[in-house]
């Protein structure tokens, strides 16, 4: 035994040259600190022996361990690049639509659309010139057929937006390319006038009593702030009287344009969803209009004016049947004309009644009752009916992230929206958890090299000798060690996290990543990812203490260590598998803490170690760089398999991508206005 000891000393000090100094320390410091009697050594000296007889194996795992790590690192180029895409879709949209888990890099929504060379002059000149800002696009469109109402409409309606006026000889161009059209009449009415001009006195109300300013009376219906701008509104309504059409002309142009568009790839999906989204709109200036309207019979009512009252009422609603027969069948024209109308004939009605003239037009009256009715029977089915389970449906159970933001609002709209089915929205739910997926792994893949650097930096704990003494004890583990720690400690907690997150129920895939049971803001996926590394960490510097047990009695490591190591592995395991089921965004994170606080007390415990620990220690160190460099091969290589599964997925969502025959950002909107359209006749037949 005795023997085998002092071989074993001269064996694991062969790194230094027999008569240098740093040979005579580490031969006097592990005659210290080994024991007499009691240990084999014999086993690790034949084992050394066997490998200082075959110098090439040992050049051999070094230049394998170099080929890993080289590709390790590079792997993460194509990793980085792939989330481009990803993040692109959920950045962009999100500055779309307002925020969205915080996402704000790779924003492209302010890039060019793509513009396929294949085009005609006509069809790119359609889309406009992207390097030029929109207003000459529209005017380069328009000036290209000047008696073009559609283009020259869509220009006026930029024109407004941009400069806060109508473009100059706008009447005289309208009487002459579109005179019959009551559409550019309303437009002009409601853009000359304020915003401000008139306001409902709820409104003006409501603000005063934030400011705790309350008046002394109640205040009247509506209050005027500009009389001039509102006669002069009336004033150009009058012009529009008996026009027999009413047409913006803007959902044709979408709907030319829809097929130029690119969506072949999810940055020219967002890149065209943003040209879409970006085009103009003259809606909400006919929602001033109808103001006007109600504003106007109000100040009739109380002045008792009869003949101006019954005047108002022929241009009220040649107004409201204009708006009610709009072709436009985008949400947003039938989400105004569904709160534009109702506020004239509101108004118009009471102002009648208070007149005893609500007989004459018994259609102002019908039309009252039947709005006041939709209304009611839309607030009911919305709380109990089939909008309220399919917002549950959307929100909390099958939708994407972005299904939430474009069938919610609309289905509040609707007493019957239209159905939404477990196949419209899996594809969008699916790509959202593929892409948090790649993004996480690639999360995991960037931790890893954070610890890889860590673990290279930490030779410098131990001086020369001891490093010389750590590489021995590195050289003791055999094969069938290295396959437990590599695919005990790394492989098994990765794939299982991902079989468990993807197989089974408790992933929780089939819930929406922003509405999983009990966790908001994404909170689900990053829980389960950060559980699978502390796992991975925690279980294979398990693996790697146990079989260093084996292999090196001589330097022990304390049971209760292992045993607290497995103890914590089970609570993070606990955390994962519960986490869609059992526990709430509160408790799971709770759990992980637990984990995380062994990670951070072992590092701890290594920075301060005692000297007999020290080879120990720095052989953890040495080994621990292998798992880690075979973890960030395959982190990167499962970013990458998610990034090919959100493409997947991508390709086949047909619910988001807009089409020609539902020209709308969305096509769940247009199908949303035209059962707008649909309810909103059907109520008015009843009355």
């Amino acid at each position: 035994m005795a023997s085998h000891r002092q071989r074993f000393i001269d064996l694991a000090t062969s790194n230094s040259p027999d008569s240098s100094e740093s040979k005579i320390r580490s031969v006097e410091w592990l005659d210290q600190q080994l024991p007499q009697d009691g240990v084999d050594f014999a086993s690790a000296v034949q084992r050394w022996e066997m490998l200082d007889s075959r110098p090439k194996a040992r050049a051999w795992r070094k230049s394998i361990y170099w080929l890993l790590l080289t590709f390790a690192l590079l792997a993460g180029l194509p990793v980085v690049w792939m989330m481009r895409e990803p993040a692109a879709l959920y950045s962009s949209v999100a500055s779309l639509y307002g925020n969205i888990g915080g996402f704000s890099i790779f924003s492209i929504t302010d890039t060019p659309i793509s513009v396929s060379d294949e085009l005609s002059d006509e069809e790119k000149l359609l889309l406009g010139d992207q390097s030029i800002p929109l207003l000459e696009q529209k005017m380069q469109l328009w000036k290209s057929d000047p008696g073009n109402p559609a283009f020259y409409s869509e220009y006026a309606v930029t024109y407004f937006t941009e400069q806060g006026k109508l473009p100059p000889d706008y009447d005289q161009i309208v009487a002459r390319i579109d005179p019959d059209n009551a559409w550019f009449d309303y437009f002009a009415a409601g853009a000359e006038t304020p915003v401000r001009a008139v306001e409902k006195s709820s409104e003006q109300f409501g603000s005063m009593q934030k400011r705790g300013d309350l008046p002394a009376v109640v205040p009247p219906d509506w209050v005027i702030n500009d009389s001039a701008a509102m006669e002069a509104a009336l004033n150009r309504v009058r012009v529009a009287r008996g026009k027999p059409r009413f047409q913006s002309y803007l959902q044709e142009l979408t709907q030319q344009r829809i097929p130029l568009l690119s969506q072949d790839t999810p940055v020219n999906y967002v890149r065209s969803l943003a040209y879409i989204i970006g085009e103009p709109r003259g809606d909400l200036e006919l929602r001033k209009l109808g103001k006007i309207f109600a504003a106007k019979a109000y100040t009739l009512g109380e002045a008792s004016d009869i003949e101006g009252l019954r005047d108002l009422r022929l241009d009220a609603m040649e107004f409201s049947e204009h708006l009610e027969e709009n072709d436009d069948r985008r949400m947003f024209p039938q989400l105004v004309t569904t709160v534009t109308v109702p506020t004239v004939m509101e108004a118009l009605h009471k102002a009648e009644t208070k007149l005893g003239i609500e007989k004459e037009d018994p259609r102002v009256e019908s039309k009252a009752k039947a709005y006041e009715t939709l209304e009611l029977e839309r607030e009911r089915r919305s709380l109990h009916g089939s909008a309220a389970s399919q917002q549950e449906l959307v929100e909390e159970r099958g939708g994407g992230l972005f299904a939430v933001l474009y069938t919610s609002a609309p289905a509040n709209r609707l007493a019957n929206p239209p159905p939404i089915t477990e196949a419209d929205l899996k594809p969008l739910r699916l790509m959202d958890h593929a892409a948090y997926s790649q993004f996480h792994t690639a999360d995991a893949w960037a931790i890893m090299g954070l610890l890889l650097l860590s673990l290279a930096l930490y030779r410098f704990r131990g001086h020369r000798e001891l490093n010389g003494i750590a590489r021995r004890l590195v050289q003791l583990l055999q094969l069938g060690d290295w396959c437990w720690i590599v695919f005990g400690g790394v492989v098994a907690p990765i794939f299982l996290t991902i079989g468990v997150i993807w197989l089974t129920p408790l992933g929780g895939t089939d819930w929406s990543v922003n509405h999983s049971r009990g966790y908001e803001n994404n909170a689900l996926p990053t829980f389960q990812y950060a559980a699978m590394v502390l796992w991975l960490v925690i279980q294979t510097s398990l693996m790697i203490q146990w079989r260093m047990r084996r292999r090196a009695p001589f330097f022990p490591i304390s049971k209760w260590k292992l045993w607290v190591a497995m103890a914590t592995i089970g609570v993070v395991v606990t955390a994962l598998l519960g986490a869609n089921h059992f526990w709430t965004e509160e408790v799971t994170p709770g759990l992980l803490v637990i984990g995380a606080f062994w990670v951070v007390t072992s590092c701890a415990l290594a920075l301060f170690s005692a000297p007999l620990e020290m080879p120990q220690r720095l052989a953890f160190a040495k080994i621990m760089q292998w798992p880690v460099v075979i973890a960030m091969l395959i982190f990167a290589a499962a970013s990458i398999g998610f990034y090919e599964y959100y493409l997947h997925w991508f390709e086949k969502d047909d619910f988001q991508k807009f089409r020609a025959e539902l020209p709308s950002s969305i096509p769940y909107e247009y199908r949303v206005g035209v059962q707008m359209k649909k309810e909103r006749d059907a109520m008015l037949e009843r009355f």
